[in-house]
């Protein structure tokens, strides 16, 4: 498949992973995190907070967008998929986190960001309140890492087992979910090709530098279901 955005190329200027407010400190531990044994030797693992923060943020969600009704549907859902734990496979969450700041170009328009986190099974009651649903997350298809691809519902179905990160997957089963509730709205995903995955919660300095061409993109497709010249 050609990817609709080119790898980054070298004249690109190299921009720093983003700092997290979270560090690992030299003993090894994270407030997130907890080091368990298994027969591989020791590995970390989401602790309790973590499960319960994001169990929390889900439930808000769900209160949200029940408040709605179909008067109120909106035009388009930019959703950011992954977990921010693990380098890359957070590029989704980042990219939202950027459109946060971006909040008052973005106050007229018709369209809301949000963080779905590694949710994608259980937020079709997100899609009832809206008529578009763009994806942001990472895309595996053996590309240079930062290389950008703009993927149709058509597309997503025919390439999953390829291309696809598991929340993408869900969230093809979550869209048919939604249609028995009565209402389904249209999928595109704007995917990314990620360096690495792995504990981490900064991401790596090639997607770092990509991030500001793939919030570009975005802004793109944002812009074209929109119908608007908004250039945010």
């Amino acid at each position: 498949m050609t990817p609709d955005w080119a790898a980054p190329s070298t004249c690109w200027t190299q921009i720093p992973a983003r700092k997290s407010k979270w560090k690992f400190p030299c003993n090894g531990k994270h407030p997130f995190l907890i080091k368990q044994q298994n027969n591989r030797g020791a590995v970390n693992r989401p602790s309790i907070v973590l499960l319960l923060i994001l169990n929390l943020r889900a439930m808000i969600l769900k209160y949200i967008t029940s408040k709605r009704d179909e008067s109120e549907m909106k035009k388009l859902l930019v959703l950011g998929v992954g977990n921010i734990l693990m380098q890359d496979e957070g590029i989704g969450v980042h990219a939202i986190n950027e459109f946060w700041k971006e909040k008052e170009e973005w106050k007229d328009a018709d369209v809301d960001f949000i963080d779905g986190g590694t949710f994608t099974q259980d937020i079709f009651y997100l899609f009832e309140a809206y008529e578009n649903v763009l994806v942001l997350d990472i895309v595996r298809a053996n590309q240079t890492p930062g290389t950008i691809f703009c993927l149709e519902e058509n597309q997503l179905r025919k390439d999953k087992k390829q291309m696809l990160s598991l929340h993408d997957i869900d969230l093809l089963d979550s869209l048919g979910m939604a249609e028995m509730r009565g209402h389904r709205p249209y999928l595109r995903v704007v995917g990314i090709e990620p360096a690495a995955i792995d504990w981490g919660t900064e991401l790596t300095p090639a997607l770092a530098a990509a991030l500001p061409d793939y919030l570009k993109i975005v802004r793109k497709h944002i812009n074209e279901i929109l119908g608007s010249s908004n250039t945010a």
